[in-house]
């Protein structure tokens, strides 16, 4: 099954997919597709299964304030499963951009060095909202494509340029090793005690703190004489105007950091069948042309690749069948039943997932970090989460074996809540065949 005109709008895309049955939707409610939140390793059933296809909106309490949130009910998710797509999306950018940091009560504005998933999807967005208005009074049929999108329909995973951050598990050289050394040590791989120092030069290691891997690069920079690597990004100065716009108001310059012009990143999607049909028209009409991050009068012109990717699963523990590792390429919003933050995925919401009762048996979540955003259409600010930090790692213990389509199915989904805003979206690893 594919999207109609799938192959002619978008000639990139392969005409076949195959699908992954049991794949829940993307919604930000509770794991079991209700509003009920469950604790880390409950053993017990969820409170209720979604009867209807509609969206829901659900007061939850918690973390000294109230607050709404979305839940997507579908009737066909977990009993009768959906077909999703599993796209490589590739951004090149025309011009230097300004990414994921909202502005400062300082001089001095600075920038991500990766496209967080917000970004890619409010970036998109704007594109469908150009063509055909507001979704508030856009016809009742292109609302349904706008909801089909950008309301549940997508995982927006974010884009990076050499991979997602260094797992907060990772230990590594905290300064440059040398020849010979081993480069890093991965606490999740093993039960053994990780060293303090290089056993071949004695030089002190450092912890991850989910550092992008340019930071590694970066260290080993000059062991074999590689070319290297321009930087990501760069500052630029400004002064300010005076309100004639003719002349600079004495003593205000401003500092900017951004990413380069020709920069190019790299992520996935996932998509059920609706968005993918609506994904491939909207990059159609606009030939890939989109706008990333801020000041989008002169900054943030990228084109839009997109492409079949192999068939995404999760790590195992030594050759393992009951042993997984989680690892957040995105920060996580986990919350516990009276919708306080939590530092890791719901238990009832990984059984769901895994097929089988699933405790974390080690955890390396001890960073964390507060994310908001700005929601365009209602030009309104989005409400600001205390999250788990990307680099975050679980190893998960289930009673049963883990099927790989089960690691697919978590691989594609992601954990906890606002999932479809790019919250919660896993590190992958990816099987050579392809689904085409």
């Amino acid at each position: 099954m594919r999207p109609p005109g799938h192959a002619r709008a978008c000639p990139g895309w392969s005409p076949g997919h195959r699908g992954v049955r049991g794949l829940p939707g993307h919604g930000s409610g509770g794991p079991d597709g209700t509003d009920g939140h469950h604790l880390l390793g409950e053993g017990g059933a969820p409170t209720g299964r979604a009867t209807s296809s509609r969206v829901r909106l659900g007061r939850r309490r918690g973390w000294g304030r109230s607050r709404h949130h979305q839940s997507i009910e579908a009737a066909d998710v977990g009993e009768h499963g959906v077909n999703d797509y599993w796209y490589s999306i590739t951004a090149t950018l025309d011009q230097a951009a300004t990414l994921g940091r909202g502005p400062s009560g300082g001089s001095t504005r600075l920038t991500l060095r990766h496209v967080p998933g917000s970004v890619l999807r409010g970036a998109l967005a704007k594109s469908w909202i150009d063509r055909h208005g507001p979704p508030s009074t856009a016809a009742p049929a292109e609302r349904r494509q706008f909801e089909a999108l950008f309301e549940g329909g997508a995982v927006f995973r974010p884009l990076f340029t050499s991979g997602p951050p260094v797992p907060l598990s990772v230990r590594f050289h905290k300064r440059t090793p040398r020849q010979g050394c081993t480069l890093t040590w991965d606490a999740a791989l093993s039960d053994a005690d990780l060293p303090a120092t290089c056993p071949t030069c004695r030089g002190p290691l450092t912890s991850s703190k989910g550092e992008l891997p340019e930071t590694l690069q970066s260290l080993v920079a000059g062991l074999d004489d590689p070319a290297p690597a321009a930087p990501v990004t760069r500052r630029d100065l400004h002064v300010q105007i005076s309100r004639t716009g003719d002349t600079q108001v004495t003593g205000n310059l401003f500092e900017q950091h951004v990413v380069r012009r020709g920069t190019t990143v790299t992520g996935r999607l996932a998509t059920t069948p609706e968005a993918a049909e609506v994904l491939h028209t909207l990059i159609a009409s606009c030939e890939g042309k989109i706008v990333l991050g801020g000041s989008r009068s002169t900054q943030g012109a990228a084109t839009l690749v997109v492409s079949d990717a192999p068939t995404p699963t999760l790590e195992r523990v030594g050759g393992t069948t009951d042993q997984v590792i989680v690892r957040l390429a995105a920060p996580g919003v986990f919350v516990d039943r009276l919708g306080r933050p939590a530092a890791a995925p719901y238990g009832a919401e990984l059984r769901q997932q895994l097929g089988s009762p699933v405790t974390v048996t080690r955890a390396w979540s001890d960073r964390w970090t507060v994310e908001g955003g700005w929601h365009a259409a209602s030009g309104l600010p989005k409400p600001q989460e205390r999250c788990v930090a990307a680099g975050a790692s679980y190893v998960l213990a289930s009673q049963n074996p883990v099927t790989d389509d089960a690691l697919t199915r978590l691989a594609m989904r992601g954990v906890g809540l606002r999932r479809y805003e790019g919250f919660g979206a896993l590190a992958v690893t990816e099987r050579a065949e392809s689904w085409s």
